[in-house]
């Protein structure tokens, strides 16, 4: 686009925008503030858009502004009233980072258990599926496939990665029976723009890539990070379809180009390490949001300068506080409680926090297409049911989308 159409279509979103969705302005780049005036005064559907591609398409870097785009228009539609909590009861079992499927039912991965607990949001009812061959305590996470298959992630005790398919609840326990096995080299995975699964090293030298079409793995291409525990534990697509790690031991953050299958940990350093951050979210603004497992603050990341905000939200004292985020269909991000007795709720538009008082420890949640989000219970018997009190929801492309849909 030329510069003078550019300055045009900023000035004029300036005046209009504050007008047709009062959350855009403040939150979009310049280069965003085009993109979204010229869906609004070309008719274009935003939703019709986005949703009718498939979360692989929706996941494509060319897509990232109309993601976004989407994101705020959605978000643009506010609150009924302040998000409120509720719990389902389960066995004493454990689960751990929970996944949505296709059919629009949430799994949780076998933490400390050796069946798979399947939550129906249309009913808020559990049902718990025996997986022939799965143990307890091997498996921190289940990551998505875009063929609609969940992996359960290994951290040590197994090299089986049970492939488990949600439109049979049925689990294979042969196909991929290779992963390393060493203690705790790897705990989340993301899906990126190529199909692939991106899993950070946790102890490993070596990114593991992980091909759902072909059930293959790689940790040859992306290595030389260094062998040591507590490194990275997952990460964050951004809208430019890097995956930003969370961090945890590490003092650098690492950023995974699927594209190119190359790492940077220049970029973003001078990160406080021991234990800092248990989880990630995508603001609608673009920049994510880490929320504190051992740090006394929320860390942000513009994706569009490789910056860091370590400053803006903080306060937080204690250990082991949140083990995951997720965005909200109203906007805000929510960090699933560990140690800290509440849900924490950012707002990324004031980077303001309020919390939600919670009883038991949880392990990551997924948002459903009912706007609840579904956290997973470690070690108590309920599951943790966030209703955010959302006026509008996400479709299913991209509750599915690499962006969404991971720890």
């Amino acid at each position: 686009m030329n510069r003078a159409l550019h300055t045009f279509l900023f000035i004029l979103g300036s005046i209009l925008l504050p007008t047709l969705c009062t959350r855009c302005l403040p939150t979009f780049s310049d280069s965003n503030i085009e993109n979204v005036l010229l869906l609004l005064i070309s008719g274009t559907d935003n939703s019709l858009n986005i949703c009718s591609k498939t979360p692989q398409e929706v996941t494509q870097p060319e897509n990232g502004s109309t993601y976004l785009a989407y994101i705020q228009s959605i978000t643009g539609n506010g609150s009924s009233g302040s998000p409120t909590v509720l719990y389902l009861t389960v066995s004493t079992l454990q689960w751990g980072g929970p996944i949505l499927a296709a059919n629009g039912s949430i799994y949780g991965v076998p933490y400390n258990s050796d069946k798979v607990l399947k939550v129906n949001p249309s009913s808020d009812t559990t049902t718990e599926i025996q997986v022939s061959g799965i143990t307890a305590s091997n498996y921190f996470t289940f990551a998505y496939g875009f063929n609609d298959k969940l992996f359960a992630v290994p951290f040590g005790n197994s090299s089986v990665v049970p492939i488990f398919d949600p439109a049979t609840d049925t689990g294979d326990l042969s196909t991929i029976t290779s992963f390393p096995l060493a203690n705790s080299n790897y705990y989340a995975g993301v899906s990126a723009p190529n199909g692939k699964i991106y899993f950070p090293p946790y102890g490993a030298d070596e990114v593991m890539i992980l091909d759902p079409q072909t059930n293959s793995l790689d940790n040859s291409t992306i290595t030389g990070l260094g062998a040591g525990p507590y490194k990275w534990m997952g990460g964050v697509l951004a809208s430019n379809g890097k995956i930003y790690t969370i961090a945890k031991d590490s003092t650098e953050m690492l950023i995974i180009d699927p594209t190119s299958n190359t790492v940077d940990t220049s970029s973003i350093t001078g990160l406080p390490g021991g234990n800092a951050y248990g989880g990630g979210a995508l603001a609608p603004n673009g920049k994510i949001y880490f929320v504190p497992r051992d740090a006394n603050h929320v860390l942000i990341v513009d994706p569009a300068t490789n910056s860091k905000d370590s400053t803006s939200i903080t306060g937080f004292s204690g250990t082991t506080l949140y083990y995951g985020a997720v965005l909200g269909a109203d906007g805000r991000i929510y960090g699933i409680p560990r140690n800290s007795g509440n849900v924490l709720v950012i707002d990324p538009d004031t980077n303001s926090t309020t919390t939600i008082a919670t009883v038991g420890i949880f392990l990551g949640g997924a948002l459903a297409s009912n706007g609840k989000i579904y956290a997973m219970p470690q070690s108590n018997d309920k599951v943790l049911v966030i209703d955010t009190k959302a006026n509008a929801s996400f479709c299913d492309s991209v509750l599915r989308s690499g962006y969404m849909n991971k720890f």
